[in-house]
């Protein structure tokens, strides 16, 4: 279950191991989930519910992780360019992105090449 307010500005980051739903999550709110898949529940953007709606009249949609990763750097190491600037030098940067994987159930992936992974890793 999912019940988060977003402010405009804001951010949220949806996170968990691989195949907890979090791809199926974004389909379901983006307005293109397979009908293999089954959801309940709304979906509320600025108070209009767009749960009925189709995806192009949605106005939302899903950035793939698929080319955003840098093929030539580690799975940590792509992690780790997107840790805030407050983070100061490679081995406390290189920490906090093994943290986050070890919260995401993914801390045997740290050193793997990003073409290994699959869609919900």
């Amino acid at each position: 279950m999912l019940d988060a307010k977003v402010r405009r500005g804001e951010t949220l980051t949806v996170m968990g191991p691989s195949g907890s739903g979090k791809s199926t999550l974004l389909a379901y709110l983006g307005g293109f989930l397979d009908p293999v898949f089954t959801a309940s529940g709304r979906v509320i953007v600025d108070g209009v519910d767009l749960t009925g709606l189709e995806a192009e009249r949605r106005h939302a949609g899903i950035l793939f992780q698929d080319p955003l990763l840098f093929p030539h750097l580690s799975v940590a190491d792509n992690i780790a360019i997107a840790i805030p600037e407050d983070v100061k030098g490679r081995r406390q940067r290189r920490q906090v992105a093994e943290a986050a994987l070890e919260d995401a159930g993914l801390a045997e992936f740290g050193d793997r090449d990003p073409d290994t992974l699959s869609g919900g890793q």
